[in-house]
């Protein structure tokens, strides 16, 4: 191989490794879209960017009509989630829980890796827009409880569970009653006349790529988390747990 050759292969070589080294430790870079945000809000926002030293910049450029909730929108990268996260506690911390994530393009909008697009939406902010039909399913599934919820129509709830009963040799079905209110868009809460105490839940939102099609995700994260178990109960031990993570899906 000639001189010349080689040192084209290693000069471009090198140039590939330092591209993937600088994707991978360049800062973040937070786009805000501030179409729905008060100025009060928006100020808010960027004295915690300033205080925690984010880079960020203020878009005024329209957000996809299908962007209903606080959200974000990002290409992962090496350490995308570790700087992302830290993204999230910011805003939690300042009022705005992130209830949708995606990687995927939305209408126009899509991000080169260390770049993470953000919509926010201050309170009292009306979406005109009907509900879409993955926030019009009412039933949910907990891997970590082994039970499912029904959120009825009349406002009540009914959560379901097989356990097995080894006196019957067979599995018998144990039903929790009790009521159900949308506090907001992105939050949910449990009560039962047997408890001492509502529970929580946050609504998050999420799109997966698989090879059957894009799968929209809809989970309900309860806000009481690593608390003693049937914390909410009057009787302790009453009944099975039911502060648990529920979810729910449909295909696009």
């Amino acid at each position: 191989m000639k001189v010349s050759t080689l040192n084209i292969i290693i000069r471009s070589f090198i140039v590939i490794i330092c591209i993937s080294i600088s994707a991978c430790s360049s800062k973040l870079h937070v786009r805000v879209f501030s179409e729905h945000l008060t100025d009060k809000d928006l100020a808010l926002i960027e004295s915690q960017f300033k205080a925690a030293k984010v880079l960020y910049s203020i878009s005024t450029v329209r957000v996809p009509k299908s962007i209903t909730s606080n959200s974000i929108l990002y290409t992962p990268s090496l350490n995308s989630n570790k700087r992302i996260h830290e993204a999230i506690n910011i805003l939690n911390s300042s009022g705005f829980d992130i209830s949708w994530t995606t990687i995927l393009r939305v209408e126009n909008h899509s991000f080169t890796a260390n770049n993470m697009g953000l919509y926010l939406f201050s309170d009292g902010y009306i979406q005109k827009e009907n509900q879409t039909e993955l926030d019009q399913i009412n039933e949910y599934g907990s891997v970590d409880c082994g039970n499912n919820l029904i959120l009825n129509e009349d406002s009540t709830f009914n959560i379901t569970f097989d356990i097995w009963d080894e006196e019957l040799e067979d599995y018998r079905i144990t039903t929790v009653l009790g009521f159900w209110k949308e506090e907001s868009k992105n939050s949910l809460m449990l009560t039962a006349n047997n408890w001492k105490t509502e529970l929580k839940f946050k609504k998050r939102r999420s799109v997966e790529t698989t090879t059957d099609g894009i799968l929209n995700k809809l989970s309900l994260e309860p806000v009481a988390k690593n608390v003693e178990r049937g914390f909410y109960l009057i009787e302790p031990e009453s009944q099975p747990d039911v502060n648990c993570s529920y979810n729910t899906s449909i295909y696009q």
